[in-house]
């Protein structure tokens, strides 16, 4: 009685259990999925790219935001670009975490120049080598 009760728990597993990928032998072609050509490519999606910084500054603003941003703010990860004149006409402020510079749209650091007490300079600037007008040799 055993050996019949084990022999149908063996037959149901077997039975029940799903096809493995070397049963599904199949005579149907795989169908391939072509990336899109450029005819393919809409207007809207053209017309939704970045502005060129050659025609003015680039800045970053959200949808419902009331701040503009450099493109590396951790606030514009869902921003998109615009011209800073357009972001100011819009009544948009300088965000306070990564402050772009409010003329150029370029992001501000702080100067990396020591003072004459020896602390550091409490100037920012945009200049690539981290220093103000004052430090640069």
């Amino acid at each position: 009685m055993k050996t019949i009760y084990l022999s149908f728990i063996l037959l149901l597993c077997f039975a029940c259990s799903q096809p493995t990928a070397t049963d599904n032998t199949s005579d149907e072609p795989e169908t391939e999925i072509d990336s899109p050509t450029q005819d393919d490519i809409s207007e809207d999606e053209s017309e939704q790219a970045e502005p060129s910084s050659s025609d003015g500054p680039v800045v970053y603003i959200t949808h419902d935001g009331d701040k503009y941003h450099t493109a590396d703010c951790r606030y514009s990860k869902t921003a998109h670009a615009v011209k800073l004149n357009q972001a100011k006409a819009d009544g948009k402020t300088v965000c306070g975490v990564c402050k772009p510079n409010s003329k150029t749209g370029e992001k501000q650091v702080r100067c990396s120049g020591k003072t004459a007490e020896g602390k550091r300079c409490s100037r920012t600037t945009t200049d690539a080598s981290g220093k103000c007008f004052q430090h640069r040799e």
